[in-house]
């Protein structure tokens, strides 16, 4: 919710994110935790798109510089969660989007 003030803060932002840092210093020793099993997504409630007659071009590469450092340890998959919400700022009735 801080993010959507990071163009004009006002006062009160500050109060708000004093308290933020204050409960990360108290609860400092808690831990993130992943689970490595995929997730049971239903595809059904996911429309699917043919993104077959987009402007991509499967022959295009990209140039990679000479000095690039070396690749080290095994790749992995990763996965992003995106949602949106049609003007679900109370505030200002703007849209907001998150990443995960």
């Amino acid at each position: 919710m801080m993010s959507s003030f990071v163009s004009m803060p006002r006062e009160g932002h500050l109060q708000q994110l004093y308290h933020i840092f204050a409960y990360l210093k108290k609860y400092h020793n808690s831990e993130m935790t992943f689970d490595p099993s995929s997730p049971w997504i239903d595809n059904e409630l996911f429309h699917r798109q043919d993104w077959s007659s987009s402007e991509f071009d499967p022959e295009i590469t990209e140039e990679l510089p000479p000095n690039m450092p070396q690749m080290r340890g095994i790749g992995f998959i990763m996965r992003a969660f995106v949602d949106a919400d049609h003007a679900g700022d109370s505030i200002t009735r703007r849209s907001r989007t998150g990443f995960l």
